[in-house]
């Protein structure tokens, strides 16, 4: 059996697109269960978004 990795919570500040303010973070978020979808317009930060999430899974490793 595989077993993959489940983010729950996903807070981020000072992080690119992200930078939030003194009062809150960037982005502060519980991710439910089921299906998620992201979207917006381009320049909002979802690839960024994404990539967080991989480096998190995969560290400063580059992917073959």
């Amino acid at each position: 059996m595989i077993n993959f990795p489940v983010f729950e919570h996903l807070a981020v500040s000072d992080y690119r697109l992200f930078p939030g303010t003194s009062d809150q973070p960037g982005i502060n978020f519980e991710i439910k269960d089921g299906i998620s979808i992201l979207a917006g317009i381009n320049g909002l930060g979802k690839t960024t978004l994404i990539n967080m999430l991989l480096r998190l899974l995969v560290g400063p490793f580059e992917l073959p």
